[in-house]
């Protein structure tokens, strides 16, 4: 069995980093940028219970992961059940860190197949993997809960619309905003005939937002946190405007 352990510090109460891992789109959010991995299905959650499936590289091998040790607030952990290592298991930690601050602890156990021949072959190549995964995954998480915890989301529900764009982008722009706390979903079902609702339509080059009569063009050739980030800025202006 071999062990990997990463934290992160972020500038925000333990209480709103657990928050946001535990709402939708946190996991497309931590999930690196690529078509090498795809969620295909997923009940919902971080309870004990809740499970994903994963399809990893160009095959779609399947990686099916099941939660359990789940303590509101403070931690959940993922158990593989089927996939390719021989065992993983992946424990999520929220410390406090002072009055203000917290701190994230993924501490990750696994076995390679083959035993200590599969160790020798591809360990080396694994852990890297691991550094490279967590490195992004912290960077996400700091970026997103520091900023909602400066700026939250507002209430106002939102309806993200696909125009002339991959899925993929629109599923990414959804996953920043419902995971930052915005009630956020697809043009899908009932959502996509609410009156109510805020349209942020999706374009290759940008976001037009529309609601009430008003219409508010944002920039978003790249999906970088800078460009995200004035996204969630200009929903909550206009959320404030029609105050």
């Amino acid at each position: 069995m071999t062990s990997f352990v990463a934290r992160v510090s972020v500038a925000a109460p333990r209480p709103a980093l657990y928050a946001w891992h535990a709402r939708p789109g946190a996991f497309e959010r931590l999930t690196p940028p690529g078509p090498r991995v795809r969620l295909v299905e997923d009940s919902g959650g971080i309870g004990d219970g809740a499970r994903k499936v994963l399809a990893i590289g160009p095959v779609g091998l399947r990686w099916v992961a099941v939660h359990d040790m789940h303590h509101e607030g403070h931690r959940f952990r993922d158990v593989q059940e089927r996939g390719p290592f021989r065992r993983w298991e992946h424990t999520h930690t929220f410390l406090d860190d002072g009055a203000a601050g917290s701190v994230l602890e993924d501490a990750v156990e696994y076995e390679l197949p083959l035993g200590r021949f599969g160790e020798l072959v591809a360990g080396w190549a694994i852990r890297r993997k691991l550094l490279a995964m967590f490195a992004h995954r912290h960077r996400v998480t700091r970026h997103d809960v520091e900023l909602a915890a400066r700026e939250p989301a507002g209430g106002r529900r939102l309806r993200i619309d696909r125009q002339d764009c991959d899925a993929g982008r629109v599923t990414s722009v959804w996953a920043f905003l419902s995971a930052l706390g915005w009630p956020a979903s697809a043009a899908t079902g009932h959502s996509a005939h609410d009156p109510s609702a805020t349209r942020v339509c999706v374009h290759p080059d940008r976001a037009e937002i529309e609601g009430e009569g008003r219409r508010e063009i944002v920039p978003l050739l790249h999906l970088d946190d800078a460009s995200l980030t004035r996204l969630h800025q200009s929903l909550r202006r206009f959320e404030a405007a029609a105050l």
